[in-house]
């Protein structure tokens, strides 16, 4: 009997079976099957669909992290001009509060705008800090130059960052959950019972191939069913913790 691949299988289980199933049927001697070759490239593009869609998560991710290592670029900055005030050398102070004057002008709150308004800002603070006579005043607060230089480079990379997502966006993905159905219905409505008739018909020429796919499914089915079970026990005894707690309020 031809097992089918389990519906609570997640976006990235089904994402793998599909893989394999596709790897196990290029290893195959089937490719001359025009009417499987069809079933398979339907699984392949879903399967690249998915791909595509991870990559934009991944891209977001990104851009995420990139933001908040200029965030960090921030901080170190500010701490590094407050620590300096109280340096006990006149010329140190003094070198750290011109450089305070100009960075107040922006603060720490600049971290809370927008990606674009942030970007705007810190590019303005970068040019102030910039300006050639505060140069002598920078150099005279150890690091102080290496955290501006840092800062830049953090908001260079969240720049590329955010050219990739943007570019990511235009793809505008179908959802990975439509995708999944999709890839679900082609594994059990299409390629299962395409064997199965061929099962049938005694084409033994299949047998390989199609125990070798029923051995993947079959495990993938455990895997689901086990986790499922925990998933639901977890579930029942957080319940039944929150009755419990309600009983004596």
């Amino acid at each position: 009997m031809i097992t089918n691949l389990h519906v609570n299988a997640r976006t990235s289980e089904v994402n793998g079976i599909a893989n394999l199933i596709y790897q196990l049927y290029l290893k195959s001697s089937l490719t001359f099957d025009i009417q499987l070759a069809g079933i398979m490239d339907r699984i392949k593009q879903e399967c690249n669909r998915l791909t595509d869609l991870n990559k934009r998560i991944k891209t977001y991710s990104n851009l995420k992290e990139k933001d908040q290592l200029r965030g960090e670029a921030i901080n170190a900055l500010d701490k590094l001009l407050i620590g300096n005030l109280h340096i006990p050398d006149p010329e140190i102070q003094e070198a750290a509060q011109k450089v305070i004057d100009i960075f107040q002008n922006y603060g720490l709150s600049i971290r809370y705008k927008s990606y674009a308004v942030e970007s705007a800002l810190i590019h303005s603070l970068l040019l102030d800090l910039s300006i050639e006579s505060l140069a002598p005043f920078i150099a005279k607060i150890a690091g102080c130059k290496a955290l501006i230089e840092a800062l830049a480079q953090q908001q260079k990379a969240f720049e590329e960052a955010e050219l990739n997502f943007k570019k990511s966006k235009t793809l505008q993905p179908e959802p990975a959950s439509s995708i999944r159905l999709i890839l679900i219905l082609l594994i059990n409505q299409q390629l299962m019972r395409y064997l199965e008739a061929l099962r049938t018909l005694q084409h033994r020429n299949y047998d390989h191939f199609t125990n070798a796919l029923m051995e993947i499914i079959r495990e993938q089915n455990r895997i689901v069913k086990k986790t499922f079970k925990k998933e639901s026990s977890a579930r029942t005894e957080k319940s039944t913790s929150l009755i419990s707690n309600n009983l004596f309020i």
